[in-house]
């Protein structure tokens, strides 16, 4: 008798685990199923703030630059005087850590929503406290990131409000996908002007061109590739003037919150520019990343 009951309960044990399996392997097979047909489909990319959330962006930034000056003599020895030896190298890093809570939705399908800078260091900084950490932001919001600022606090900085309150409300205008549906496979570009000061009356003007690729989407997760390119502007290109720039990132898309997981890029830019018998090298390795995770 004692032998029959281990029997049928060993029986059991494999009946168990033999659905166990089968529940797994059916977990799996809907997993791959899901891949399959969101990979064949079209979807419509398009970045929202939703009520009753909470959004932690970290911004993290790091840039090494080089400049070279050669040429002129003279020049190059009031430089030494001045205590200035080339090649002149310089690096900057910071990073950014910000907490947005969002409310209930209200009747005209906007929600109230606070923003608030939580900590700011940069290696440049040399006085410890930035004034933008503590800083809070009120406003509303929509859906479709459609913000209006109702009052700042934390800083009594009314240029540096009047900065926060514009780059708050311009951030509909910070999307960068296009106005259609995509799928794995196709790509596309973005073009953003870009002026690098050289000296008080002289500058360069550039297009940064951005060529983002859908390459895949997994568990509810889009991953865009991103290849960059500098390139001058046709309209007023300079002879005396080389320029070269090149990068690559990569975007993860989170499909359920219907928002950037992770924006990261690494770019590359040089110029060569002659100035009379003086020529400036200049060369910069940037790299950024913004990560946000919502609850």
């Amino acid at each position: 008798m004692v032998l029959i009951t281990k029997k049928m309960e060993y029986a059991k044990r494999l009946n168990d685990k033999k659905k166990m399996n089968q529940a797994f392997i059916g977990i799996i097979c809907t997993l791959q199923l899901i891949n399959i047909s969101l990979y064949g489909q079209k979807i419509y990319f398009k970045p929202e703030l939703k009520p009753n959330k909470i959004y932690w962006t970290t911004i993290e930034d790091e840039t090494t630059t080089n400049v070279t000056y050669s040429g002129n003599k003279d020049f190059l020895e009031k430089l030494k005087e001045q205590g200035i030896t080339t090649p002149i190298i310089l690096k900057k890093k910071s990073m950014t850590k910000s907490k947005m809570q969002t409310f209930d939705l209200q009747k005209n399908k906007r929600f109230r929503m606070k923003s608030e800078i939580l900590e700011v260091t940069s290696s440049t900084d040399s006085s410890g406290v930035n004034p933008m950490e503590g800083v809070i932001i009120y406003g509303t919001g929509t859906k479709n990131i459609q913000i209006m600022i109702d009052s700042i606090t934390g800083t009594s900085n009314e240029e540096l409000k009047s900065l926060l309150s514009k780059g708050m409300e311009q951030l509909t205008q910070q999307n960068i996908f296009p106005d259609k549906k995509l799928k794995p496979g196709e790509s596309f570009e973005k073009m953003t002007p870009v002026i690098f000061p050289i000296s008080s009356d002289k500058s360069i003007s550039m297009e940064l061109i951005n060529t983002y690729r859908l390459d895949s989407i997994t568990n509810e997760l889009a991953y865009f590739n991103i290849d960059q390119k500098i390139r001058m502007d046709l309209s007023i290109k300079d002879q005396d003037l080389e320029v070269h720039g090149t990068g690559s990132g990569k975007i993860v898309y989170d499909l359920a919150i219907k928002n950037n997981r992770l924006y990261e890029t690494r770019l590359e830019f040089s110029f060569v520019m002659n100035i009379k018998d003086i020529s400036i090298s200049f060369s910069s390795v940037t790299f950024s990343k913004t990560t946000t995770k919502v609850e």
